[in-house]
């Protein structure tokens, strides 16, 4: 396990840092959290760029701030990379001058340059000003420099927030590609969450300088719908169905059940008085640490779901590695009482009601499909007119067109 121990203390003018977490920096880390709400001042403090920081920070063992012990290591001598909203280059170099300053303060030598260069295509712009690139651009040549710089521990802090939506989906692609190419561990800040669906492993929710919630993405996402920190949504890992034909301008899709990550921790899940542990197998078929299960439930539909997404909204990054992040909005989603015949709506899955949170004329009604919590924006109106209930068997429906994806 790749492990950041914090316990951090700075003061601000609108707010008190005040962190006590252990970070598990495997994968890709993200912090949420709106303007203001200190996720910026936690990075600089672990970079060392935050000097009035106190407490004590512990990376990999490696003590980097110990305020009791007066300890402080500058952050040059921290091997950690950061990468800003803005790119912070040296403008009067040229892009393969900024990328060679990098190489020239690095401590190891295994990433190679030409390497970097083709996987972030900058070669055509090597010998231009950064002054005269673009801002995605200029955030790719950011990227490149701080990965050649081969940190130990690789910071980003809203690095996509003045890209257009064209530049946010490449650059997404290729932190996604280094990050498995070269397991660097990312820490990455955002208030969008939709970035965070596609690249993050684990998330935490900072407020007033606090973390209110941490673990995995898909759960973090589902335990903030109640809150009015997100738009509401479902949010769910997709294998592209392999051996299965494209037809009419669609592609079948299997979706990944949060049993996957509860079997995996070891964990029992208990649905309906059913323990499904014991009966659970694991297919060939894994992507990442997310597994394509089939779960024998009394005649409940099979976890290794079907549903249909547009070919057209899948795109090349998808394709190559034949699994994405998607998400659904939850006014996209609607409810029948009876199993529907005979629809244009693709996607139709069997769950029962788990929970229903009426807000004025508004209300949220939460669906358990095989444990995956679905999330329906409908009326007060139509849970009084369905007489609609906690633990009722419901079908959930939702167009092709509702399955979304920012990553391509």
């Amino acid at each position: 396990m790749t492990v950041l121990n914090l316990g951090v203390r700075c003061q601000r003018r609108s707010f008190a840092l005040n962190i006590d977490q252990q970070f598990d920096l495997t994968g890709i880390h993200g912090i949420f959290g709106h303007s203001g709400s200190g996720k910026s001042t936690l990075l600089r403090c672990i970079s060392g760029l935050e000097k009035s920081g106190t407490g004590q920070i512990i990376w990999q063992n490696r003590t980097l701030l110990s305020t009791a012990d007066k300890c402080f290591v500058a952050p040059e001598k921290r091997h950690i990379a950061h990468v800003f909203q803005r790119s912070c280059l040296f403008p009067h170099l040229t892009v393969q001058e900024n990328l060679d300053f990098a190489i020239k303060r690095r401590v190891t030598n295994n990433i190679p340059i030409d390497e970097i260069i083709e996987l972030t295509g900058l070669q055509p712009l090597l010998a231009s000003k950064v002054t005269l690139l673009s801002g995605g651009e200029q955030q790719k040549v950011a990227l490149a420099r701080a990965i050649l710089f081969e940190p130990e521990l690789l910071l980003l802090d809203e690095p996509l927030s003045a890209l257009d939506r064209q530049n946010k989906r490449q650059l997404l692609a290729l932190i996604k590609r280094a990050h498995m190419h070269y397991k660097i561990p990312m820490l990455y800040v955002t208030h969008s969450i939709d970035e965070l669906q596609q690249i993050a492993t684990h998330m935490s929710v900072m407020e007033n300088g606090q973390i209110k919630l941490t673990g995995a993405i898909h759960n973090v996402i589902h335990q903030l719908n109640n809150s009015a920190m997100i738009e509401q949504q479902t949010s769910l890992s997709l294998t592209i169905a392999p051996q299965e034909a494209k037809a009419g301008g669609l592609t079948p899709l299997l979706f990944h059940n949060t049993v996957a990550d509860s079997v995996e921790q070891g964990n029992v899940i208990t649905k309906d008085n059913v323990t499904v542990k014991d009966n659970v197998t694991v297919k060939d078929n894994v992507i990442g640490k997310d597994s394509v299960l089939d779960i024998d439930k009394g005649g409940e539909q099979d976890v290794n779901t079907k549903l249909y997404m547009l070919t057209s909204n899948i795109g090349e990054y998808a394709l190559q590695h034949q699994a994405l992040r998607c998400f659904i909005m939850a006014s996209d989603i609607s409810l029948c009482t009876q199993e529907p015949s005979n629809s244009s709506i693709v996607n139709q899955l069997r769950g029962n009601i788990i929970a229903i949170d009426i807000n004025e004329h508004q209300a949220l009604v939460t669906v358990s499909v095989n444990g995956h919590p679905f999330y329906a924006s409908i009326s007060a109106f139509s849970v009084n007119t369905l007489d609609l209930a906690i633990g009722q068997i419901v079908f959930i429906q939702f167009k092709a067109s509702a399955i979304q994806t920012l990553l391509k």
